[in-house]
């Protein structure tokens, strides 16, 4: 490990002398860093093309094919305030789930990892983003909402059902 590597290597460890608990991924959607406990995401990916499902909730996307797997591929900017931008062939997408359901939510970029054990209040408002938070956390100058996967993954589905 490179010591150029601050949000992965031994520097983004507290100096609390214990290990943290938990750890985060952190990556931005349309310009605001955001942070979703590793837990609840298991990989990042390429999405090389997407297939469009007429009827399908205005969050999904589409469904793409990873690895023998079809995801659906979701745009949540709007749900967090955020004007929507579909990705692009060569885009990159976290694969988050909520219990048995995964996705692929299309991001901008990655921003590393940070550990953490437990999420600092949000403080100030950030609008509806809120909705979405259990906290923050502190990284490199400022402060990243934690999104819970679940609460994202029920809002994207909302609709989806027959019930709905």
């Amino acid at each position: 490990m490179s010591a150029d590597a601050p949000a992965v290597g031994p520097a983004s460890l507290p100096a609390t002398g214990g290990l943290p608990a938990r750890r985060a991924c952190l990556f931005s959607l349309g310009g605001l860093g955001v942070a979703v406990d590793v837990a609840q995401a298991r990989e990042v990916v390429v999405l090389d093309r997407y297939t469009a499902i007429p009827g399908a909730p205005d969050a999904v996307l589409g469904v793409t094919n990873l690895r023998g797997s079809i995801m659906p591929v979701v745009e949540v900017r709007p749900l967090l305030g955020l004007p929507a931008r579909p990705p692009a062939p060569g885009a990159m997408a976290i694969v988050l789930v909520d219990g048995d359901w995964r996705a692929a939510l299309a991001i901008d970029r990655v921003l590393g990892l940070a550990w953490f054990d437990e999420p600092e209040p949000l403080g100030e408002s950030v609008g509806p983003v809120a909705a979405f938070a259990t906290g923050a956390l502190d990284h490199d100058g400022g402060r990243l909402p934690l999104l819970e996967a679940g609460r994202l993954l029920r809002a994207v589905r909302r609709g989806w059902s027959a019930d709905d």
